[in-house]
């Protein structure tokens, strides 16, 4: 993410089309109903993972949650060279 995204709030940093599924995630993450969200998606043209965890202390309470974006380029690659 961008510098300016430092200090906002998660929702606000992503475009507001999908601002409801990140929260819908985010509010299940919380709850416990799952522990992680893959979301596949072309972006700019590139294959991209985007993947939702649950950061959870030594008691299994919730502490916040890790947003990881990976461009699966390089994989995409290796399965037509295949």
């Amino acid at each position: 993410r961008p510098e300016a995204a430092l200090d906002r709030e998660v929702y606000f940093c992503h475009p507001a089309r999908i601002e409801p599924m990140v929260r819908a995630v985010i509010t299940d993450l919380k709850a416990g109903v799952r522990d992680s969200e893959d979301v596949w998606m072309m972006k700019n043209g590139r294959p991209t993972l985007v993947r939702y965890m649950a950061v959870r202390d030594a008691d299994g309470s919730y502490v916040g949650t890790m947003e990881a974006v990976q461009d699966l380029s390089f994989a995409e690659k290796h399965f037509r060279e295949m």
